[in-house]
Order: structure tokens, then C-alpha cells, then sequence
């Protein structure tokens, strides 16, 4: 649900840990200078008084000065207060930054001071950035690109997720618009003197902007998913001994019964596939509820295979589905080990494979001494094992979370942009990119209607991918994933 713009909202803006030096208080909204005087800080007079000149305020729009907040009548906190006005934020909006110290105890008390006035209420997770978003201070693709710097785990990250914050996906994309809205605006003002045969721009010029927006996409293309030039789509095998579960994990990942499931060993021999979106895998599920926004708008191919205890059995079709199994296993993308939840051990001596996830089936049949036990938890922690049981549902939606963070770290290895991004413009930039692709090809044709139309619908696709075009869903899933403050 999207809150109201109006709200003046206020956060923590600082790393919520002991220790800190600084701590930052953020606050945005029409109300955040009539908050500071509610606090006893007078605002005014500082605003009077140390008004920048023209010149400095046109360099740097925020206005600082030092006060103190008193807070119980008994605590003073010297902090500095830094001043946005409309217009000149992050936000776009009127906003407030106080540095002070970095006591959590006391920065929970100072926003809880200023929470007490009405017109004052906490930020929601991504607020701050989801305000820049609406009021145009930035794209959607700069507000992956903000929770890409938040995230990065090494400097590969980060320097991908500033350059996109730069522009490196926002510019291009607006290069294309601003190119397809002005041809559309040619051909349209030509429908309109169709009768006067005048031409505003010429078929040779059209295919000149059309040939150099799709080389733009084009690059796009390939900056955002190199998988296209090999395999489309993340291959995700489920491996192990037989008859300890794995179809039953197969149909619990699919939500749907497409393995056969027996208590006989070898039901499976053949592999099986399915594409797989794991955000609607988890529907209606008890654990999906605790993940409401897990979502990854991506297509992988999952897959079943025959159980394979590590021996080579004699039976000529048995041994040709184990080594089957084996190819599927090592050329896999991301590689689920599945043990049963009473042979722990075994994962102990298993050959580590990149990108590999180990998981315990069954696990609702362990007794509390088993799962108690220091050898069960020493193995658990050291390779980081996912307890599951089909039969209750546990860890499933766990399973499907480091599966979706598997895929994640694969496309931004890959990819010159951040993950999040690459996911979720992928099937609009193949849009837009066939779109104009057709638009060329009418070019000279005497379908300048449906040329138009082809342009109209590159324009949707790429409206999608800056967000020109959304939906409340979309916002949900990109800024639930902030935290507060950010």
C-alpha cells in the first residue's frame, strides 16, 4: 500500500548498531521545519540568520547550523542540523538530516520526541527512496541501483550499482524515449495532413533513429544478461540418493504434483524438468505468508533426476539414469544436494560443487535428541543445510529464498547491472527490442499506422522499465526490500 506524500515521516538514517559515532535522523516532508520548532528548535532564527548567499545556495541548496534538542527537560543533545527546502532533496520534498550521536537509546528517543506530534510518523522500509521515485529525482532503475549500493558485498557491486545510479541504465533509456516520442510526434502530425500529403520527417531519417534506438537496446541487452548468447534460463537440479524425497521436493517447489512420488526406490529414472518461477511456487502456502515480497520476475528450468547413492549400479537402465544424473548434477547452474534428515552424515564426505545448497528431507520425523545433537548442529552450521519436510512445509520457503539469491548472485556476476534491475526489465527490453525491430521493417511500407503502433508499444516497454509505467505491486516489491531510513 502506498502511504501518502503529504506525511511528514522521520527514520533513523545511521546503522542501527552499538558503538556508532554518528548518528543521523532523517526527516522529509511539508511539516519537517514546523517539527523542528514543535521540538524546541528554533528554526526560524537559524533560517534568518544564517541563510546562505545566492550564490552558495545555487552551489549547495542544504543550509546548515547547530542547536540542541532537550529531551525530558533533563537531556541536551548537541547534534547539527542540515536543511533541504522543497525542490533541492533527495526526496524532492522539504527534508531534515540530524547528525548527533550515535547512542541508539538516544536516537530512539529523539524520534520518538518528534513522533509525538501528530503531523510525524515512522517511514515505512524505502520510503525516502520511493518519494525521490514519485517526484521525479529519479528513475526506477536508480532506485534498484540505491538498494544495489546498499547491498553490495564487494567493490564489484558497488562500482555496477553507482554506475547505474549515475545514469548508466536511466540515460540511455531516456535517450530512446525522448527519440521514439519525437518520431511518433512526426508521424502523428503527418496523420493529421494525410489529405495534404506533407511530410514532417522523411522514411530515410525514421530508419536512421530507429537503427541507432535498437543498437541502444541492443547494448542494453547484453550490459544487463549475458545468458542470452548461451542458455536463456537458470538450470536448477535437485540430486542425491534415491527415494529420500526429491520428487516430493520437486512438486513442493512447483506447487503442483508433476513427479511421481513412491515409497519404492527408482521411481525416477528419466529426469524431469518444469520452468519455474519461485515467486509463484510459494502460493497459498503457510510460509509465503511470512515472505510476502519475495518475488523474482525470472524464468529458471528445475529439475528432478534419478537417485544416485554413489555407486554404479549393473542394471543397464539403471546405470544409464545415474550417469544421467551426474551430467545433469555437475552442468547445473545451481546444484541441490538432498540427504535424508537421519543420514546427515553423508553430507560431510559429498563433493562441494559451485553454487551447490544442501538439504535435509524428511526432517519432521527427527526426534528433539536428534536434532539436538552436537554432531547434527555442527554440520547444519558448517555447510549452511536447509531442514525440510514436504509433509509440513518447513523450510520450503527457505529453500526458495537462497535459490532466489543464488540466481541473483549468478546475473550480477554476469551482468553489468544490478540483478535486480536485470530481472525485472528483461522480458520489457525483448518488448521493446522486437517492437522496433517491426517498426524498422515498416519503414518505406505504407503501414504508417501500424508503424506507429509498434512505436507506442516499445514506448510501454520502456515506460515499464524506468517507471513511466507502474503498478502499486511493482513499487512493493522493489522498496519493501529497503530498510528503514533508506
Amino acid at each position: 500500500m502506498l502511504y501518502s506524500l503529504d506525511d511528514t515521516i522521520i527514520a533513523q538514517a545511521s546503522v542501527h548498531a552499538p558503538g556508532g559515532h554518528r548518528g543521523i535522523i532523517r526527516l522529509s516532508g511539508e511539516d519537517v521545519f514546523r517539527a523542528l520548532e514543535y521540538v524546541g528548535v528554533p528554526f526560524s532564527k537559524h533560517f534568518h540568520n544564517h541563510f546562505p548567499s545566492h550564490e552558495m545556495h545555487r552551489r549547495f541548496p542544504a543550509f546548515r547550523f547547530l542547536d540542541t534538542i532537550i529531551i525530558e527537560n533533563t537531556c541536551k543533545i548537541s547534534s547539527a542540523f542540515f536543511c533541504w527546502p522543497q525542490g533541492a532533496s533527495y526526496t524532492g520534498q522539504a527534508s531534515v538530516e540530524i547528525h548527533t550521536c550515535g547512542c541508539i537509546p538516544i536516537l530512539e528517543k529523539l524520534i520518538t520526541l518528534f513522533c509525538e506530534k501528530s503531523f510525524v510518523r515512522l517511514a515505512e522500509p524505502g520510503e525516502f527512496t520511493l518519494r525521490a521515485f514519485l517526484n521525479g529525482r529519479m528513475d526506477l532503475t536508480q532506485a534498484e541501483a540505491v538498494l544495489g549500493v546498499i547491498q553490495a558485498a564487494d567493490e564489484k557491486k558497488l562500482e555496477i550499482a553507482l554506475q547505474q545510479l549515475a545514469g548508466g541504465v536511466a540515460a540511455p533509456l531516456q535517450q530512446v524515449r525522448e527519440t521514439l516520442f519525437d518520431l511518433l510526434g512526426h508521424l502523428e502530425a503527418g496523420f493529421d495532413f494525410a489529405e495534404e500529403d506533407i511530410s514532417f520527417i522523411s522514411s530515410t531519417e525514421i530508419h536512421t533513429q530507429l537503427t541507432l534506438a535498437q543498437k541502444i537496446l541492443q547494448k542494453l541487452a547484453v550490459q544487463m544478461n549475458v545468458r542470452e548468447n548461451t542458455s536463456s534460463e537458470i538450470q536448477i537440479v535437485l540430486s542425491g540418493p534415491p527415494n529420500i524425497g526429491k520428487s516430493s521436493l520437486f512438486n513442493a517447489l512447483l506447487g503442483t504434483d508433476a513427479a511421481l512420488v513412491y515409497d519404492a526406490p527408482g521411481t525416477t529414472r528419466d529426469y524431469l524438468t518444469a520452468r519455474w518461477n519461485p515467486h509463484t511456487s510459494l502460493k497459498g502456502t503457510v510460509d509465503n505468508q511470512k515472505n510476502p515480497d519475495s518475488f523474482l520476475p525470472y524464468s529458471c528450468i528445475l529439475m528432478d533426476t534419478a537417485g544416485d547413492d554413489d555407486t554404479l549400479p549393473e542394471d543397464v537402465l539403471d546405470y544409464q539414469s545415474v550417469q544421467m544424473a551426474r551430467r545433469q548434477k555437475h552442468m547445473a547452474d545451481i546444484s541441490i544436494s538432498c540427504y535424508d534428515a537421519h543420514d546427515f552424515s553423508r553430507i560431510s564426505s559429498s563433493f562441494l560443487l559451485k553454487n551447490q545448497i544442501f538439504v535435509l528431507t524428511r526432517a519432521d520425523t527427527l526426534l528433539p535428541e536428534e536434532r539436538n545433537s552436537p554432531e547434527f548442529q555442527k554440520t547444519l552450521q558448517k555447510f549452511h543445510v536447509i531442514l525440510t519436510s514436504t509433509r509440513d512445509g518447513t523450510g520450503i520457503s527457505e529453500l526458495n529464498a537462497r535459490i532466489q539469491e543464488k540466481v541473483e548472485n549468478i546475473l550480477e556476476n554476469e551482468s553489468c547491472t544490478v540483478a535486480a534491475t536485470a530481472l525485472r526489465c528483461r522480458e520489457s527490453l525483448r518488448v521493446a527490442r522486437n517492437s522496433l525491430e517491426r517498426a524498422i521493417n515498416l519503414v518505406d511500407s505504407p503501414y504508417e499506422e501500424l508503424l506507429a503502433s509498434e512505436l507506442r508499444t516499445a514506448l510501454d516497454a520502456i515506460g515499464v522499465m524506468v517507471g513511466a509505467v507502474y503498478t502499486e505491486d511493482l513499487l512493493e516489491s522493489i522498496f519493501g526490500r529497503f530498510c528503514v531510513g533508506k
